[in-house]
């Protein structure tokens, strides 16, 4: 079976190139990257998702399979580094929350035995 995937692969490659890179062309100029970028959510916001929402997995999926239709392979793999930073700084700051949420604790158990 994998000798037939690589044969099919290498044939729909060969014979598709002006659909596939169709498919999977990036932005062509800046105006479009930016308009592309701006669209996605990948024009600064800190949160990974727009108006300042806070970042959802739900609706990060959308946004990335939205990038993927509409602006190929490019801005997919763009939006899909702007949803993992987001991500990764929802989760340092419940981290951040959680550390000090068991420092609070920790400080009133030690002060409640002296």
């Amino acid at each position: 079976m994998t000798e037939f995937n690589h044969l099919m692969r290498y044939w729909t490659d060969q014979h598709f190139r002006s659909i596939t890179d169709r498919i999977y062309r990036g932005p062509e100029s800046e105006e479009e990257r930016s308009a592309a970028l701006e669209t996605f959510g990948v024009d600064g916001d800190d949160d990974g998702g727009s108006h300042g929402e806070e970042w959802m997995w739900e609706e990060a999926e959308k946004r990335i399979k939205r990038a993927y239709e509409e602006g190929g392979l490019t801005l997919w793999m763009q939006v899909i580094l702007r949803e993992l930073e987001a991500e990764a700084r929802r989760e340092r700051e419940r981290r951040r929350q959680e550390i000090a949420v068991e420092a609070a604790a920790g400080s009133h158990s030690s002060s409640s035995l002296s």
